[in-house]
């Protein structure tokens, strides 16, 4: 299914994201609370998107409800 292979692109992209803003081995980023907040997001975003994979997979995605 095309959304779910996109939700999947998205949660590895959250992932690529995370890893470079909390990466102590890059040394472009010095510790501050806008990266803390930044990767706070980003987890956030990832785990939303898990859910929705999930519900896709489940079938109880909103997608799969009746047409108005």
């Amino acid at each position: 299914m095309r959304l779910l292979q996109a939700i999947n692109e998205k949660i590895s992209m959250c992932d690529r994201i995370i890893l470079a803003l909390s990466s102590q081995e890059l040394g472009r980023y010095t510790p501050s609370d806008e990266v803390a907040d930044m990767v706070d997001y980003m987890r956030d975003e990832r785990d939303r998107l898990r859910t929705e994979a999930k519900e896709l997979g489940a079938g109880t995605h909103w997608v799969f409800g009746e047409a108005v």
